[in-house]
């Protein structure tokens, strides 16, 4: 009786152990959507499993749902992928299923109108679900086993708001730009110069950076020239939308040694250099020149 009790312990610790995951397009961040447009109406994405710490005894299903959550079996108006069988299942190898881009369950076609890849207005994100049953600890093929994190795939023809710049520091040769911006959104600020009339130019700088980070530094520039900035920011769909233009100088950042000799001081060498009178006075006034171009920096 003992041995049985042990037994049934031993059965239930691996199917409490069994986990099913899926991947879109290779990506195993699960919190990312894949980002989808337009443009991708034409292609399809590919899903692969993974079942570990176990057996599958039932083939499963595959389905993509707008719903908040996964059920265990697709409900109406859910796109169902081809089966796959229990030895694919345990044993997937290079194998996969592909999902339409145009087929998925956002386009509808009905008596209520039609919305097509091609003509939606929409920005969904939906989950990609998988279920499939092993062995409970009596070996009966009941258990449901499910993806604890589903995978995303956002679908979104909108784009994202516009980006504000909200500070331009100057630096030597340099401009620091922070931005505000949609989150997840990746952000490209670029320095033009200034056309003839006054507005935007010849690109002459770019850097990347992230919503979450906001802070771009546009190096290569000449001091004293003001420079017309743009800040572009782009969602996981591919969708973009340009800021308001802004501008910015770089101004030359003197070193402590240049700020010195501004200052009154000489270069006279020696321990007592930096004695009293006007050369003490001169470092005073150096450093706290120099500190403070250091911190507008």
């Amino acid at each position: 009786m003992r041995f049985l009790f042990v037994g049934l312990l031993l059965f239930a610790s691996t199917a409490l152990g069994q986990t099913l995951s899926l991947t879109v397009n290779n990506i195993t961040d699960t919190s990312k959507a894949v980002g989808l447009n337009r443009e991708d109406c034409g292609d399809t994405v590919q899903v692969r499993w993974t079942l570990s710490g176990g057996v599958a005894c039932a083939s499963m299903q595959l389905w993509v749902t707008k719903d908040g959550s996964c059920k265990d079996a697709p409900s109406t108006g859910d796109l169902e992928l081809q089966e796959v069988s229990v030895n694919s299942v345990n044993s997937p190898g290079n194998l996969f299923r592909e999902i339409k881009v145009n087929a998925l369950p956002i386009f509808t076609s009905g008596d209520a109108g039609t919305v097509t890849c091609e003509t939606a207005q929409v920005e969904q994100t939906m989950r990609v679900c998988a279920a499939t049953k092993v062995q409970n600890s009596l070996l009966q093929c009941e258990t449901i086993i499910k993806p604890a994190t589903p995978p995303l795939v956002r679908f979104d023809t909108q784009p994202p708001p516009k980006p504000t710049i909200t500070a331009v520091t100057s630096r030597d040769s340099a401009l620091g730009v922070t931005v505000s911006a949609e989150e997840d959104s990746t952000v490209v600020v670029k320095a033009f110069l200034q056309s003839a009339d006054g507005g935007v130019g010849s690109e002459v700088s770019s850097d990347e950076t992230t919503a979450t980070e906001g802070l771009a530094n546009l190096s290569g520039l000449e001091n004293g020239v003001t420079y017309q900035l743009i800040a572009t920011a782009t969602d996981v769909a591919g969708n973009s939308t340009d800021s308001d233009p802004s501008e910015g100088t770089p101004i030359k950042s003197n070193g402590f040694f240049e700020a010195y000799r501004n200052a009154g001081g000489e270069e006279t060498g020696g321990c007592g250099a930096a004695g009293g009178g006007l050369a003490g006075g001169a470092v005073l006034a150096a450093l706290g020149f120099w500190m403070s171009r250091r911190k507008q920096s």
